[in-house]
This record gives structure tokens, sequence and C-alpha cells, in this order.
């Protein structure tokens, strides 16, 4: 049991910088949000990462002092994650 309850901890640490939603001045982006839908709530970002090659992007933003970091595959945002601006 007590490792049962370390490996549930260990695994709420490590998805705690993953966030279901971001609120931006337009309104609120979340998981499967579109770019177009993004851009349009959120503004540009600071930095784009990734290439449309390889179709995975990465868009920087900066909430209030803390670092957002984006993450698309295609045109669908798939991830939000929170951390410092140097990865």
């Amino acid at each position: 049991m007590k490792k049962l309850i370390a490996a549930v901890l260990l695994v709420l640490f490590l998805a705690g910088n993953v966030e279901a939603g971001m609120r931006c001045q337009g309104g609120f982006v979340h998981q499967g949000s579109s770019k177009a839908e993004v851009l349009q709530k959120c503004g540009e970002p600071l930095m784009v990462d990734g290439t449309i090659i390889s179709n995975i992007q990465v868009w920087t933003y900066n909430e209030g002092g803390i670092y957002r970091y984006l993450h698309f595959r295609g045109h669908k945002l798939d991830r939000i994650e929170d951390g410092n601006l140097v990865r």
C-alpha cells in the first residue's frame, strides 16, 4: 500500500507542470483549441519553436511572470506546460 501511495504521489508531482488550460485577455484556451483560436484569444507568442515539417510546434507566452509553453500537434493544442524560459 505504501508503494502505491508513493507511486501516485510521484505521478502527481511529475505531472504538476502540465496545465489543462490557460486564460488570456481574449478568453480561455485549452487542449484541442486551434492555432487560430489561440492567436485570436492570446495574441502573438513571444517565441515559436519547431517546424511545420515536423508538425509539432511550441509557442511561448508570458502570463503574469509565468512562462507558458503551448504544444501544438498540427493545428491543435496538445498540452500546456508552465516553467522557466530556459528550456
